[in-house]
């Protein structure tokens, strides 16, 4: 899920990512821009474990557009 950010103007700016997790690499570069790739994985003991997971993501993924809108 690649997804870049511009900012404009000068100055100083901030990127904030929540991991539960893993790893995070950062790199440097002199480009105005952050590019943000995300990788997830997800582990469950059964077909059905993972079912729920996704639909319980789909879920909260959701809700989440919903409350920017």
């Amino acid at each position: 899920m690649p997804g870049k950010l511009r900012f404009a103007g000068a100055g100083e700016r901030t990127v904030t990512i929540r991991n539960i997790n893993g790893p995070i690499r950062v790199t440097g570069s002199t480009e105005p821009s952050v590019q943000v790739e995300v990788r997830r994985t997800v582990h469950a003991d059964s077909e059905a474990d993972l079912r729920r997971a996704e639909r319980e993501r789909m879920e909260r993924e959701r809700m989440a557009r919903e409350a920017s809108e």
